[in-house]
């Protein structure tokens, strides 16, 4: 119980550092990205990780006989669907047929994406935001179990939480 305790910790304070402003935002994603990565191999040890540009995907693995790609961006406000659009135009171009892909808004709530884009990745994808992101790291919920609940749905309310650690 206290490694799994002292894992949650040292995920929480690397996650702490990606709001840290004085952080380049090229460091800033890749924390990020290590930390999906993290919280993904806690269910699927076979998980690759690939450091791409911010908009294409970084973490793959497989879920239930199923593969997907996780795209993580740190935009925040309107910059944050921008990205989204971004990262939808390189998902089309990287991802082979049958892949089901993720996007995590990791800096910003679901809701700063807008209707109209939000709409789209839910067509495409699986949305996910900073509120999915935060109650991953908390150990509240896994994050597979997160984008397995949200696969599908209509709307993208956290399906186990709706606060922060």
């Amino acid at each position: 119980m206290g490694g799994a305790m002292e894992d949650v910790r040292e995920l929480l304070a690397e996650y702490g550092q990606v709001h840290n402003d004085e952080l380049p935002e090229q460091d800033r994603h890749r924390l990020l990205v290590d930390v999906v990565a993290a919280l993904i191999l806690r269910t699927d040890p076979d998980a690759t990780l690939v450091y791409r540009s911010p908009y294409e995907p970084a973490v793959f693995f497989e879920l239930a006989g199923r593969n997907y790609a996780i795209t993580v961006t740190t935009a925040v406000g309107e910059d944050a669907a921008s990205a989204a659009r971004v990262a939808m135009t390189a998902r089309e171009r990287d991802l082979v047929p049958g892949t089901r892909w993720v996007l995590i808004c990791a800096r910003a709530a679901c809701q700063e994406i807008g209707d109209d884009v939000s709409a789209v990745l839910r067509a495409q994808g699986v949305l996910l935001g900073r509120d999915h992101l935060e109650a991953a790291v908390c150990d509240l919920a896994p994050l597979t179990a997160l984008i397995r609940a949200t696969s599908g749905r209509q709307g993208h309310r956290i399906p186990h939480c709706t606060s922060s650690c």
